[in-house]
């Protein structure tokens, strides 16, 4: 019994040091990663190809004409993922903004040393995900009438966002402030972005 406590402690101490050289240590490795990805471009081409217009608008998309690209391929998979789509938005904005009112139902967010009656229900994390679907939907659209280029870009941010805004409801264990957060992303990261992709 001796000889495990050691061994408890010592392993507790180790778990402390760690945590103390952790952020230093990611930074460094992300510096590294970053370092080593610009490298790898070192024997390319970077020039940007010239852009292919779009069949339906006639604008100019993000990538050159395809060799080999078979259209009727592309239009079934998204003409699929479009119509899982619609009964995906269909239901999860019919579940999310209609929770069920049973206390049993109610799924919830558990952090380590909660109680039962502190843990945080999972109701704005679940709408978010409806978001998520349905602004992937809009995305989808956008990309079989519009093309993947700028016009696209000013739907497309408001998926990238949609993902966001899981992740930090994610990380803040459920506590996060939904209605606040979004004035926020649209004012500073939909706004920047959008008028990025629409300068260059």
């Amino acid at each position: 019994m001796v000889v495990r406590k050691n061994s408890l402690r010592s392993n507790k101490i180790d778990i402390k040091k760690m945590t103390k050289l952790n952020p230093y240590f990611f930074v460094f490795l992300s510096l590294l990663v970053l370092v080593l990805v610009l490298r790898s471009f070192s024997g390319f081409d970077l020039s940007i190809p010239e852009q292919a217009p779009y069949r339906f608008t006639g604008y100019l998309m993000w990538f050159p004409e395809l060799k080999g690209y078979d259209g009727n391929k592309f239009d079934t998979a998204l003409l699929f993922n479009q119509v899982v789509l619609i009964f995906s938005s269909y239901f999860a904005i019919k579940w999310t903004y209609n929770p069920p009112t049973k206390r049993s139902l109610i799924t919830r967010f558990y952090s380590a040393g909660d109680s039962v009656a502190m843990s945080v229900p999972t109701t704005d994390f679940n709408r978010a995900i409806a978001i998520y679907i349905v602004m992937t939907l809009l995305a989808g659209l956008t990309i079989f009438f519009a093309g993947v280029g700028k016009i696209w870009a000013t739907v497309g941010v408001l998926h990238n966002a949609s993902e966001f805004l899981i992740l930090l409801i994610l990380g803040s264990g459920g506590k996060f402030n939904l209605p606040v957060f979004w004035p926020i992303i649209a004012i500073f990261y939909i706004s920047f972005i959008t008028i990025t992709c629409i300068l260059l």
